[in-house]
């Protein structure tokens, strides 16, 4: 792929667009997101982190739920609208019917009734992180308003590319850690404990 001269600066920030980034983009090009659009974001990491930011430059209304609260700031930072605990139901309730698309982003399993109650007729409930148990979706919901639920991947070149050439037009890079190559195993601890905020890059 040719990397626009937009992001050939960013360096080791501009290294996750080609993964998370693209998986996140998409998401957006699959669930056919518009600038009208209001869309609940669930997880602030390494792929929601760059939800927000695309969504943002796309004008659209972001909902942000994370179970941490200390990502409250830079979710606002990034263009979300509202911040709200994705562990609290109560909380989340107040969004009823309000969002046309939820893009998951982290590797838990959610209150997913709660969440299909936040979608609007029609809306779709959209798996771009995969959780690491097999989740249990209930189907009243879903029949209800006649939502549907999606699944994507990193999509293919031409939506990797597609996905690039929108970044640099809009300058989104990733937040990143940088390390040094020599470091891998200790950079390796540090995602197996889940202690990592956005994405780390390694450096030759």
């Amino acid at each position: 792929h040719k990397l626009p001269a937009g992001l050939i600066k960013a360096g080791a920030a501009a290294a996750p667009l080609l993964c998370a980034g693209t998986t996140i983009f998409n998401a957006i090009l699959a669930c056919d997101i518009q600038p009208s659009m209001r869309v609940g974001v669930v997880g602030i990491g390494g792929l929601g982190h760059l939800a927000i930011k695309f969504l943002h430059a796309m004008q659209c209304t972001i909902i942000a739920f994370s179970t941490s609260e200390n990502k409250k700031a830079d979710a606002l930072k990034f263009g979300a609208t509202d911040f709200v605990s994705s562990s609290d139901r109560q909380a989340i309730s107040q969004f009823n019917n309000t969002c046309d698309v939820i893009i998951y982003t982290p590797d838990v399993n959610l209150d997913y009734e709660a969440f299909l109650n936040v979608l609007k007729p029609f809306g779709i409930f959209c798996f771009a992180g995969i959780p690491m148990e097999a989740p249990t979706i209930p189907i009243f919901p879903l029949v209800i308003g006649e939502k549907s639920i999606k699944a994507v991947t990193c999509g293919n070149r031409q939506t990797i590319q597609k996905m690039l050439n929108f970044a640099a037009k809009h300058h989104i890079i990733a937040e990143v850690e940088t390390w040094p190559m020599q470091d891998i195993n200790r950079a390796l601890k540090k995602v197996g404990k889940n202690t990592l905020t956005y994405r780390l890059v390694l450096k030759n």
